[in-house]
C-alpha cells in the first residue's frame, strides 16, 4: 500500500510557504474527490460465502473506505442482474425476490465496487492507485494550492496550467473506466450470440 504522504515530495518544493498541515489536508480532500469524480478506486471485494436463501450480506469493504457504487455482483461466478440486488444501509448487498441465492457456496459472493476513501483515513490507497493516477493527483494538489489567493503561493498561471493537467487526467479516468465498463459488457453480450 502507498500513502498520500508519497506524493508529497511532488508538492511541497511548488508550494513554498505552505504549513504542511495544509498541503497534507488539501491531499487528502484530492484524493477523495478524484475518486468520487471518476470511480478510478476499483476493487474486487473478498469473497463472501452464500448462505441458502439468506437476502442481505454485509460486504468487505477495504479498511477506509466507503462503497461509491457496486460495479457488478456474481454469485457461484454467474453474474446478477442490476435489478436483482440493492445496496442499503451504506454497505449491504440485498438481493431481490427471484433472486435470492437458494444453495450455500463457500466463497461464492463476488462483488467489484468503485470505492472512496474515508475521510479521516491513515492515508493508505492501493499501490496501483498512486502508480496509475499520481501525475493527476499531483497537478490537481497544486492546482488547488496555487489557487488558493490567501496562500503565500498563490499564482493564477500555475492554477491553470496544474488544473489543465488534472482535468486531463481525471477525464482519463472517467474514459478508462467507461471502455472497461463496456468491454465487460461486450464480453458478457458476445457470449449470449453464440
Amino acid at each position: 500500500m502507498d500513502t498520500y504522504s508519497d506524493l508529497l515530495p511532488s508538492i511541497t518544493p511548488w508550494v513554498k510557504g505552505v504549513s504542511p498541515d495544509v498541503i497534507a489536508d488539501t491531499v487528502r480532500n484530492l484524493c477523495r474527490r478524484f475518486c468520487k469524480d471518476t470511480g478510478a478506486y476499483v476493487g474486487e471485494l473478498d469473497a463472501d460465502d452464500i448462505v441458502a436463501d439468506q437476502e442481505d450480506y454485509a460486504l468487505s469493504l477495504p479498511d477506509d473506505t466507503s462503497l461509491l457504487r457496486v460495479e457488478w455482483v456474481k454469485v457461484d461466478d454467474c453474474e446478477i442482474d442490476p435489478n436483482g440486488y440493492e445496496i442499503q444501509s451504506g454497505s449491504t448487498l440485498h438481493f431481490l425476490p427471484g433472486y435470492v441465492p437458494g444453495t450455500a457456496v463457500t466463497d461464492g459472493l463476488t462483488v467489484k465496487a468503485r470505492l472512496l476513501p474515508c475521510r479521516n483515513t491513515d492515508d493508505v490507497l492501493p499501490d496501483w492507485f498512486l502508480t496509475d493516477w499520481q501525475d493527476g493527483l499531483i497537478a490537481g494538489v497544486r492546482a488547488e494550492l496555487h489557487g488558493m489567493a490567501h496562500l503565500p503561493c498563490y499564482d493564477p498561471i500555475q492554477y491553470a496550467k496544474y488544473q489543465a493537467i488534472y482535468e486531463s487526467e481525471s477525464a482519463r479516468a472517467k474514459l478508462e473506466g467507461t471502455l472497461k465498463k463496456r468491454s465487460m459488457s461486450l464480453t458478457m453480450h458476445s457470449d449470449s450470440w453464440l
